[in-house]
């Protein structure tokens, strides 16, 4: 539908060749922004884009205890290859 609606406006600006590059760009661009959203579209599956929900848990729990003053502290998490989980 999209070259369609384009055919009009490339012939007024006298350069229908750019028709299709500039079609394939939308198409590309909305693609892209489709799996954009489909990989954030739940932060909660324990993935590297996710919110690491586990380590901001057990930092909480973490300052908790130490607020508290009790001895055996949850160890704390390291990242692994970079990313928290």
């Amino acid at each position: 539908v999209l070259p369609f609606s384009l055919i009009a406006d490339f012939h007024k600006m006298d350069a229908p060749a750019l028709m299709i590059p500039v079609s394939i760009l939308i198409s590309f661009v909305f693609g892209v922004m489709g799996k954009v959203g489909e990989v954030n579209e739940d932060p909660f599956e324990n993935r590297i884009t996710d919110i690491p929900m586990t380590s901001m848990c057990n930092t909480i729990e973490r300052d908790l205890k130490e607020m508290l003053g009790e001895p055996d502290l949850t160890p704390k998490l390291e990242p692994e290859k970079g990313f928290l989980f």
